[in-house]
């Protein structure tokens, strides 16, 4: 009798440690996610600032950790600081066409030139271009590593 308790207490607890880790890192990776985007945001806001003072050579001389595109409004390429090749026509990107439409738009996705899952911010400039900042989601995940040593608090504790 005894036995079955402490086994049925012993599932439960370990049941709720690992329901509350999952939980935790969930919203942790959230957070995360979310810092990331207003980061991306705030460098666009002040991108765009600039880029109406001094254009495109504001940009150059930038320096931005992420990747930053200018995007005509007919989607064509005006400047991209990773890639200095040929970009195919980014129109149809769904943060640059929220852009477009609403003024702002963000997604995840696979970026076609990386080839790596990247985090997208996409800003309307005043002149109709579209400024886009983004920033590879491993980055995002390296930032939602810090926080494993709580995995092991809790490997530790069951």
């Amino acid at each position: 009798m005894t036995k079955t308790i402490f086994k049925n207490v012993f599932a439960v607890g370990i049941s709720v440690l690992l329901l509350c880790a999952v939980l935790f890192f969930g919203l942790q990776y959230r957070k995360t996610s979310n810092e990331t985007y207003a980061a991306l945001q705030q460098e666009a806001v002040y991108a765009e600032n600039g880029l109406q003072i001094g254009g495109k050579d504001y940009l150059q001389m930038l320096g931005s950790i992420n990747r930053i595109t200018w995007i005509a409004a007919d989607g064509s390429v005006l400047y991209d600081n990773v890639f200095t090749g040929a970009i195919a026509n980014q129109s149809e990107c769904t943060e640059v066409r929220s852009a477009f439409d609403t003024g702002e738009g963000k997604g995840i996705r696979k970026s076609e030139s990386s080839g790596e899952s990247t985090m997208y911010y996409a800003l309307r400039c005043a002149d109709g271009t579209v400024l886009r900042l983004s920033r590879p989601l491993s980055a995002v995940q390296t930032a939602f590593a810090a926080v494993s040593p709580v995995l092991w608090v809790i490997v530790l504790v069951l």
